[in-house]
């Protein structure tokens, strides 16, 4: 059988068990205030989390950026060696893009994103056979120059929503697209900062 769920009446009557055997707390700072700031703590908390669970995240810069050719992708092998100097000079090559893109921004473009949604679109030169995965396995340098350039914080999973991809075909030309739109979270839009420990008044 599965427990009832606490309410902040049953919050409440445990903060008090727990603060009538341990009396230094009272002494500290009075019984009355250890509750309201309980009480004021458990609100704050219910109601950031209500703002992330019942609001979508709002939309904020949407910048597209266009690499033209494509970097080696797994299928193409070569020396660990070689393959590190050409991937350093996509990275680099995709960062002075981007960059000069971020610099074009209108009133300047500010700190780096922390949260999107992101789409890549290939521009393949032909109708031939493409592995996908080898597609996005190419993007690795390119996605590098971007966070070098400051447009994104980081390319680690916690700072994207969603990553989408597509293709079209342009006859004699490779490229490879990025749409990334900005994501403001709920408790940003509210106001709400997210709960920390209460210190000692």
């Amino acid at each position: 059988m599965t427990a009832a769920p606490s309410t902040p009446g049953d919050a409440r009557a445990r903060f008090k068990a727990w603060a009538e055997s341990d009396m230094r707390p009272i002494q500290e700072y009075g019984f009355d205030d250890l509750i309201q700031a309980f009480e004021e703590s458990l609100a704050e908390a219910e109601a950031w989390a209500q703002a992330r669970t019942a609001a979508e995240p709002a939309t904020g810069r949407t910048l597209t950026i266009r690499f033209e050719g494509r970097p080696p992708t797994p299928n193409q092998r070569m020396h660990y060696r070689a393959a590190d100097e050409i991937h350093a000079e996509w990275r680099e090559a995709a960062r002075k893009v981007a960059l000069d893109r971020v610099n074009r921004w209108p009133a300047g473009w500010g700190a780096p994103i922390t949260l999107c949604d992101m789409h890549l679109e290939f521009v393949v030169p032909s109708r031939g056979r493409r592995d996908w995965d080898n597609l996005v396995a190419s993007t690795k340098p390119l996605t590098d120059g971007i966070v070098l350039a400051g447009i994104l914080e980081d390319d680690d999973l916690k700072y994207f929503r969603r990553i989408t991809t597509d293709w079209h075909l342009e006859k004699g030309l490779s490229a490879t697209v990025y749409t990334i739109t900005e994501l403001v979270p709920p408790e940003l839009q509210l106001g709400l900062p997210e709960p920390k420990p209460r210190s000692k008044r």
